[in-house]
């Protein structure tokens, strides 16, 4: 399983800005939706309702721990991604999380539920 981490940073990112403001500096944004993101998703795993409402507590705890201490995401997965390939391992995004001192507010377990949500089966 290989974790896209830059699914992760650019649904981070996307409560801080839309990339479209800067052709159009008027523009009124909103929060993108399951149906907005959808053809971008590689993952074929199904999860739970239950599952899908904790992994949105779980990522909202994560954007609002980034914008508290300016933390960038992606640099950090740049280090394990030579390839480029927009992906690390599941235990590498688990090192990622712990350097930036989420091991001390996620459990094993809502690392292993967000690691579900952006890993691929193949």
């Amino acid at each position: 399983d290989t974790f896209h981490y830059l699914q992760l940073c650019e649904e981070v990112d996307a409560v801080f800005a839309d990339k479209r403001v800067c052709e159009d500096l008027n523009l009124q944004t909103s929060m993108p939706g399951p149906q907005d993101t959808s053809p971008a998703r590689r993952n074929a795993r199904q999860l739970t309702q239950e599952e899908i409402t904790h992994i949105k507590r779980i990522e909202k705890h994560v954007a609002a721990r980034v914008q508290r201490l300016r933390i960038l995401l992606k640099p950090q997965f740049l280090n394990f991604d030579k390839c480029g390939r927009q992906t690390v391992t599941v235990s590498q995004f688990k090192r990622v999380f712990a350097t930036l001192g989420f091991d001390q507010d996620l459990t094993e377990q809502e690392m292993d539920l967000l690691a579900r949500k952006y890993t691929n089966m193949g």
